[in-house]
């Protein structure tokens, strides 16, 4: 007999053999046992999750010789059928190679057929979202009522892709990718089985490397064996997916505490060098700040690590902020995201270490900058010791002069009267009459704050000067602010209008006869009054708006002719009366 691969070898034959989608197996195991089946499922989820094989547990159960079961006896004819794929009342149809309307409607004729050996006919759909719309529209009406002795299964890893007529007549249950600790124990059990052994640290990289999908870990892992005999390491893996060793990963990390750039990039280098696919290395390295973000935040039961490395992670995160965390996985997560479309993924790479080294130097700076400066009054000794040349002089009577005040535009609204606030010392605060000090403290900063309100109020009062050029300049802010009102459409008619001339501070704003459908809309006193209140919140309160239709080029060079023969006329008659035109 031929080799059968370890995923089909170890294919879940019975609903206790499904690993990590608990929620499914207890519904449907209640579902056998309390008679209460429906006619159509969905199975959705990614892909080795264990849509397919479900299906064919539950086929088992409902057409078992030993009767409707959540335990199957997988001895009988008719189980080992379905195992197998030979038994004529389970149909399993490929949707991706079988989507057509003539393939549906093969299966809506024999649909009506009873079973040949079981009780029931199960009809397993998969890739179900790869069906044509026709296809869809032929299982419709089957799908809603089949016979008795029916059942479909669908299954899809893209359920959004189903139509919702079809997803409305069936029950829905979504597989989840299966933990990295339940994979890895069962990578464990099937190496015990094969008289391999796995180390911890191997078992975890495969099933990582797996992304929740148990058959793709039990095909690696099978790989690794081809490779490397029954003793399966964490170096053969590394060999086999061409991946690296998680020491890199911690390596960097260590390095970015420190900010050297030259390291990080002479490690990227050395990895690039080994043949790594680098667009791995950002996925890695973003996952593995995830991980320091849960350190951080101190939950580390979603880590996928051992105890030696957790150890470890823990000890870099010590290094790190939890705004430090976030930058890096944002500008990685950017990088990741751009490498799709640029040539050269190892530049994007590099220069998003170069970025995340100066985004830290610049925090150090702003740390310092914004260390607190703290003036605690003329008499403290740290003033003192602060302003040695400033105290020198008051005791020697030397007038110290005053610092020159900043001017702004705005300064003349503000009153500068002497605030009382810069008056009062730290001792004075602190001191048993702080109560009154606060008290007379308060009328000053409710005034100040009349004086600030009454300055902000004179300088919002100030609008653009209403002119011609000074409308054609602000007409892109005036449409963007109608849109930023939700007035898309609104906006969209303003563009075949223009500022046409200026009276009396009313604007003309002209449409052109061929867009007198737009004018129309913008007229309704509701456009017209949301596009009146942008102009007056630019130009005053008192500008208003009227639109009107421009007369068409051709029209124009008509009346401009008109105009032209009726001076000439004007002249001519001037000329023969030897006249004067007043």
């Amino acid at each position: 007999m031929s080799y059968i691969t370890l995923y089909r070898k170890y294919r879940s034959q019975s609903f206790k053999d499904l690993v990590g989608q608990e929620s499914i197996i207890k519904t449907l195991s209640n579902a056998i046992e309390n008679d209460r089946l429906t006619h159509a499922y969905i199975f959705s989820g990614p892909r080795g999750t264990g849509k397919t094989s479900t299906a064919r547990i539950l086929a088992k159960s409902l057409n078992c010789r030993t009767g409707k079961s959540v335990n199957p006896c997988n001895v009988c004819n008719v189980c080992k059928g379905i195992t197998d794929g030979s038994s004529m009342d389970v149909i399993e149809i490929d949707a991706a190679s079988n989507r057509g309307i003539d393939e549906m409607r093969q299966v809506r004729e024999k649909v009506n057929f009873a079973p040949v050996e079981g009780k029931y006919k199960v009809y397993i759909i998969d890739e179900v979202h790869m069906l044509t719309e026709p296809a869809f529209n032929a299982l419709l009406k089957t799908l809603e009522e089949p016979p008795t002795h029916t059942i479909f299964i669908l299954a899809t890893t893209d359920p959004q892709k189903v139509p919702v007529t079809i997803l409305s007549r069936c029950q829905r249950l979504d597989f989840g990718r299966i933990p990295i600790s339940q994979i890895s124990e069962h990578l464990k059990y099937i190496a015990a089985k094969e008289n391999a052994t796995i180390e911890e640290k191997a078992a975890l990289m495969i099933a990582k490397n797996s992304e929740g999908g148990l058959r793709d870990a039990i095909s690696l892992m099978d790989q690794v064996i081809a490779f490397s005999g029954n003793t399966i390491t964490s170096d053969s893996v590394i060999t086999i997916i061409g991946n690296y060793s998680s020491d890199f990963l911690f390596d960097i990390a260590e390095i970015m505490a420190k900010n050297g750039i030259n390291e990080l990039l002479s490690q990227l280098d050395e990895v690039i060098n080994q043949g790594k696919n680098i667009t791995q290395i950002v996925r890695d390295l973003i996952d593995f700040y995830r991980s320091m973000m849960f350190v951080k935040l101190g939950n580390t039961k979603t880590i996928e690590m051992s105890e030696d490395q957790i150890t470890r992670l823990k000890n870099i995160t010590a290094n790190y902020p939890v705004k430090r965390i976030k930058e890096i996985i944002m500008v990685l997560s950017k990088a990741e995201l751009d490498m799709k479309w640029h040539p050269n993924s190892r530049l994007l790479v590099e220069i998003a270490f170069i970025d995340l080294t100066m985004l830290a130097e610049n925090t150090e700076v702003e740390k310092e900058a914004a260390l607190p400066k703290h003036d605690y009054g003329s008499n403290s000794p740290a003033t003192k010791a602060a302003n040695p040349a400033r105290q020198g002089s008051a005791e020697s009577g030397t007038p110290v002069s005053e610092p020159k005040k900043e001017e702004k535009a705005f300064t003349s609204h503000i009153s500068s009267e002497p605030s009382t606030i810069n008056t009062l010392t730290f001792n004075q605060v602190s001191s048993k009459d702080s109560s009154k000090n606060i008290s007379a403290i308060e009328p000053v900063i409710e005034k100040k704050m009349e004086e600030i309100k009454a300055s902000i109020k004179q300088i919002d009062n100030l609008h653009v000067e209403l002119s011609l050029p000074a409308v054609k300049h602000h007409w892109t802010d005036i449409i963007n602010k109608i849109k930023g009102k939700n007035k898309i459409k609104l906006s969209v008619y303003l563009l075949e209008c223009e500022p046409f001339k200026i009276e009396n501070q009313k604007v003309f704003l002209a449409f052109k006869e061929k867009y007198s459908f737009h004018k129309d809309q913008v007229s309704q006193k509701e456009n017209a009054d949301l596009i009146e209140e942008v102009f007056k919140s630019i130009f005053g309160n008192n500008t208003t708006v009227e639109f009107v239709t421009r007369p068409s080029d051709a029209q124009q060079n008509r009346l401009g002719d008109q105009a032209k023969e009726n001076n000439e006329d004007t002249n001519n008659l001037v000329s023969l009366f030897d006249g004067q035109l007043l």
